[in-house]
């Protein structure tokens, strides 16, 4: 290997560096032939057997490419081995090798430009819809034609006039029309993929009344391919396997011999029409793949070993789907979208922290008892809140600088408003906050047919407030929101958990702290920089549970229970999906899924809890 190596080595360097194009040309194939043997690139014929036919060929043509170039050579001048190589790859490209050496006197596909003027038997144009054939032609709003006219009058420079596209459009179809010496086909799509009507060429009518051609009825191809089969059975014979197996599916008769051709999985292939069977099929009984895994214990025995979030909770009240695909397959987004500003959830955990740490450290100094000026705490406030983001970027990065720094005073100002309105509210009330993201846990009985059910709930407190007269214990759970105005779910916090849309504050008011009493009531405190009131809070009773509207709580718990231990998790869609995380592992765009999902008895019950209203006690 390196003698033949070196040798080709010794015989480039010994080129000339420039020269004429034949002698470059003669020095090229004097390479060649010394270290490549191809056949049928010198000129002495010689026998070649059958195998070795096509490289002859190929290197006649390589021959006949490099005769091209010495016919160059009386233009003169010298040329560098870079740009012989541009002119030889040039020449090359422009050669063509046929793919079979019969000339063909059948069918051509060809586009519209190139087979203009041709002569045919028969010719297809297909696409003959407005705005395709002839091509949508409108005016430049910024120079019409008139004023491109004004221009080459005056000035002599040629400027195309648009509208002129029209003409061209007509003539092009002439040429093409006159083309055909015995049938001429016009094809329009009636419809396009998305099923929208679709509007025929004016070219068609054009050419109906054109006196060279005898019309013929219009002869409409049906869309579906068991109709296609049926009009014209003799198609068969031309399908695609896979069409043809399609076929046999859709009339009823066995593809099996047809997979089996094909080399087919047979076996995956009916399994796979088994399911496909089932989750197409017109019944408004929800099936294995529409979320129904099936019930493994009781109610009871679920409840009392699985302990419950109130998240949770309202997750599956929200959509069942959601819970099965976020706490029980515990998915996460394929890839997440990378921002420069921070998302309302990192926002949200920003101020949660900074409360936290604000708080914190304020009850250090003696507050809210003790005397504290406005301005110590501001700068404890905003010492606090620096000290959060700084960790925040230290893990994660701060984005957009603007971004990041608007941010911070953002939530400088809401913290800040808090305290304020924290401080009213202890001279008003007498709660003060005596502990922060404390974990809770507590216990609802549960109606049941049964023995009672126990359910078991756990959570972690935004913050617990107490008062010594007359002894009181509240619940405070912070919520950041970026809208306008407060929703009606927020507002109605009794209402909201009757529906189960707000489970927090209920199952909140039942939780239990060690050495604290029960609480009496929970308070959502939303931090909102939109609002007309940044601070504002919503309060829920725990006496509540005692009435009406606790045993109405209670039953759409009881609910919410059955459905999460029967293990039914089908879809449930509303707005919401327009933002679900999950929408990608959803099918709520299967007609049949979402049809059998709307008139299940399962998802009847869920919105007739939307449906419950609640008297004021």
């Amino acid at each position: 290997l390196w003698e033949l190596v070196s040798r080709l080595i010794q015989d480039c360097q010994a080129l000339p560096a420039e020269g004429s194009i034949g002698t470059l040309t003669d020095a090229f194939v004097m390479l060649v032939q010394a270290h490549v043997p191809v056949a049928g690139l010198s000129d002495v014929s010689s026998r070649e057997s059958p195998e070795l036919s096509d490289l002859t060929k190929v290197g006649s043509l390589i021959r006949t490419v490099l005769d091209r170039l010495r016919e160059l050579d009386p233009l003169g001048g010298d040329l560098s081995w870079r740009e012989w190589v541009e002119l030889f790859q040039r020449v090359l490209d422009e050669t063509r090798i046929p793919i079979d050496e019969e000339r063909h006197q059948g069918v051509q596909v060809l586009d519209a430009m190139t087979a203009r003027g041709r002569t045919v038997r028969a010719l297809f144009v297909l696409g003959m819809n407005e705005k395709l054939f002839p091509r949508y032609v409108r005016e430049d709003p910024f120079l019409r034609d008139r004023q491109r006219v004004v221009l080459e009058s005056t000035l002599g420079y040629k400027i195309d006039e648009k509208l002129a596209g029209h003409e061209e459009e007509v003539l092009l179809f002439e040429l093409l029309s006159r083309s055909a010496t015995n049938r001429l086909y016009l094809l329009y799509q009636r419809a396009d993929e998305a099923g929208r009507v679709m509007a025929p060429s004016g070219f068609i009518a054009m050419a109906m009344r054109d006196p060279r051609f005898v019309a013929t009825p219009e002869e409409a191809v049906p869309r579906r391919l068991t109709q296609r089969i049926s009009a014209q059975p003799s198609i068969q014979d031309l399908l695609p396997a896979e069409e043809l197996t399609l076929g046999c599916l859709l009339q009823g008769h066995d593809a099996g011999p047809v997979l089996e051709a094909m080399g087919r999985d047979q076996r995956l292939f009916e399994q796979g029409l088994a399911t496909l069977k089932i989750s197409e099929r017109e019944s408004p009984e929800l099936g294995p793949f529409d979320g129904i895994i099936g019930a493994q214990a009781s109610t009871s025995s679920a409840t009392a070993r699985r302990s419950f979030s109130p998240t949770a909770l309202e997750r599956y009240a929200t959509c069942p789907f959601q819970y099965f695909a976020d706490k029980v397959l515990r998915l996460e987004p394929v890839r997440r979208i990378q921002q420069d500003h921070l998302p309302p959830l990192t926002i949200g955990s920003l101020v949660h922290e900074s409360l936290r740490l604000s708080y914190e450290r304020l009850l250090l100094l003696k507050w809210p008892d003790g005397p504290l000026d406005e301005a110590r705490v501001q700068s404890t406030v905003h010492e606090a809140v620096l000290d959060r983001f700084a960790a925040h970027a230290a893990s994660q990065g701060t984005g957009h600088a603007l971004l990041w720094t608007l941010a911070c005073e953002q939530v400088t100002e809401l913290v800040a408003a808090a305290v304020a309105s924290d401080q009213a509210e202890y001279l008003a009330t007498g709660f003060r906050p005596v502990a922060f993201e404390a974990a809770a846990q507590g216990i609802v009985q549960l109606e049941s047919d049964g023995p009672a059910v126990s359910l078991k709930i756990h959570g972690t407190l935004d913050r617990v407030d107490y008062r010594s007269e007359p002894p009181a214990l509240r619940i405070v759970d912070y919520k950041f929101k970026q809208g306008n105005e407060i929703s009606p779910v927020d507002r109605n916090l009794a209402l909201s958990a009757v529906r189960g849309f707000r489970l927090q504050p209920p199952l909140y008011a039942r939780m239990t702290l060690p050495s604290l009493p029960a609480a009496t009531e929970v308070q959502l405190l939303f931090l909102a920089p939109q609002w007309k009131q940044q601070i504002s809070r919503s309060t829920f009773e725990a006496g509540l549970w005692t009435g009406q509207t606790g045993a109405l709580i209670g039953q759409t718990l009881t609910t919410l229970i059955q459905g999460i231990a029967n293990r039914e998790f089908f879809i449930l869609p509303d707005g919401y999906c327009d933002y679900c995380e999950f929408t990608g592992a959803c099918r709520r765009h299967d007609a049949m899924a979402w049809w059998r999902s709307y008139r299940s008895p399962q998802a009847r019950v869920l919105r007739k809890l939307r449906k419950q209203k609640v008297q004021d006690e």
